[in-house]
């Protein structure tokens, strides 16, 4: 009738994050202000809501 249901939770082994940077460009201010009357530009704020609340690039769009 449909999966196996447990209520046992796996165990998991501790691991250590290596942050591994991407080569992709990013903006900057003076970077993004250069595009602002771009309208083929879309600039997608990755902060959370509550930052995206209190501080905004403009006329961006938030991802939350």
């Amino acid at each position: 009738m449909g999966l196996p249901v447990s209520m046992d939770l796996p165990k998991e082994e501790p691991t250590q994050f290596i942050s591994t940077p991407r080569p992709e460009p990013r903006f900057d201010a003076e970077n993004i202000i250069k595009r602002n009357d771009d309208s083929s530009s879309v600039v997608v704020d990755a902060r959370t809501a509550q930052e995206h609340m209190y501080v905004r690039i403009h006329d961006s769009i938030s991802h939350n």
